[in-house]
Parts: C-alpha cells; structure tokens; sequence
C-alpha cells in the first residue's frame, strides 16, 4: 500500500479523496493513481441522460471495487 493510508484517529477525520471499505485511504489523486495496489477495471459508461459516468478500479488486498466519477477525476486532474 504505497499511496494509501490505515483508518488511524490521526487521519479519521482529514478530508479523503476516497476510501475504502478496508479502512484504506487516499487524500489525492496523484496518490491514488500512483499507489500499486490499484489496478484500472474500465469505464462504466451513464445511461441515463445528464447523468456521468465513472472509472472503475480494484483495490487488490481486499478485492474491493472503487468507483471515481468523471467530474471527480476531471477537477482533481485539473487542480494539479
């Protein structure tokens, strides 16, 4: 787990860029992207207008799926 963090009292209430269900953490996106244990899954396109779609990707120590919206990624991507 390189770019994630354990659930501890000391980050339990810094802001997330996401979590996971395991108590893995990850403040960034940069830090996200580059932690190894992430694998992309793909693209799960919207099907309902006005709606967007979301990346898909495996966190492998659990086997759990994280979700990150289109607008997540692209306001994330654009504040670097």
């Amino acid at each position: 787990m390189i770019g994630s963090l354990r659930m501890s009292a000391a980050v339990g209430t810094a802001k997330a860029l996401k979590s996971c269900t395991c108590g893995a953490i990850w403040k960034t996106l940069e830090l996200f992207l580059q932690d190894e244990d992430i694998e992309l899954l793909g693209f799960q396109e919207a099907y309902v207008p006005d709606d967007e779609g979301a990346y898909l990707y495996n966190h492998v120590p659990c086997g759990n799926t994280l979700a990150l919206s289109e607008t997540t990624m692209l306001r994330n991507l654009s504040t670097n």
